[in-house]
């Protein structure tokens, strides 16, 4: 999700996406997209995207 001079950090961790999302919706941290299947650097990914504050994306992936 590319923006001009935007910067994108990917997290990989191994607890489930559900309870990403669970937090992040009672922090008040809405989703960009998710969760979708990708591609990672060690087979297939499921990741959810969000933006910090100050709009660089975020990936929280999980394999």
């Amino acid at each position: 999700h590319p923006a001009p001079g935007s910067s994108h950090l990917c997290f990989i961790t191994g607890a489930p996406l559900a309870d990403w999302i669970q937090h992040l919706h009672a922090c008040g941290v809405p989703l960009v997209e998710g969760p979708v299947k990708r591609n990672g650097a060690e087979g297939p990914i499921d990741s959810i995207y969000l933006r910090d504050p100050d709009g660089h994306s975020i990936e929280i992936s999980t394999y």
